[in-house]
């Protein structure tokens, strides 16, 4: 099978919008850092989303990945 075809066929998916945030696990010293990525492919005009997380202890900031640099706090998610 010719895969360039396929492609040509379903066309290119793109970028429709990224959301990006942090709130506060369940454990008591934890964020967790997510950003979803909601993507549209024009000629078919299907929609899908891809998330990536990673939750971290106050303490270890420095471990977090480059793209959660984007990420606002959204309190109205944190865990009590």
């Amino acid at each position: 099978m010719d895969l360039k075809w396929l492609k040509n066929m379903e066309g290119e998916w793109q970028i429709e919008s990224v959301d990006s945030f942090y709130y506060r696990c369940n454990r008591f010293y934890s964020y967790m850092y997510k950003e979803v990525t909601y993507w549209f492919n024009p000629k078919t005009l299907e929609r899908k989303e891809t998330e990536r997380s990673v939750c971290i202890e106050v303490g270890e900031r420095h471990k977090l990945p480059t793209w959660s640099s984007r990420c606002v706090h959204r309190k109205g998610l944190d865990h009590n």
